[in-house]
């Protein structure tokens, strides 16, 4: 008998599925091997400076301006079947609210 299906779907797997549904199954099922350009490499890494830029930011600029106020660096939240990631979440002191970067 089958086993079910549990894997979470990542936002890169989702895009691939976006751009063929077939390329999500070859990937999945180990029937396609993806080969990093010297440009997606690139792109990689100014993602991880720019992350580190917009950490600096909001540590520096953003909870000064609001006293009592906590960054929560990419906070996982789940619901049954769904998980999302958020880059940045600064809690608003006093209350429950949350300025979502």
């Amino acid at each position: 008998m089958n086993e079910p299906f549990n894997k979470n779907l990542t936002k890169s797997e989702f895009l691939l599925y976006c751009e063929a549904p077939r390329h999500l199954w070859a990937r999945v099922n180990n029937r396609m091997t993806v080969q990093t350009s010297e440009f997606t490499r690139l792109l990689g890494e100014q993602g991880y400076q720019v992350e580190s830029l917009a950490r600096d930011y909001l540590e520096q600029v953003v909870l000064p301006q609001t006293p009592g106020a906590r960054l929560n660096w990419q906070a996982t939240f789940q619901s049954d079947f769904f998980e999302a990631r958020a880059d940045a979440l600064v809690n608003q002191p006093g209350s429950e609210s949350y300025d979502l970067y």
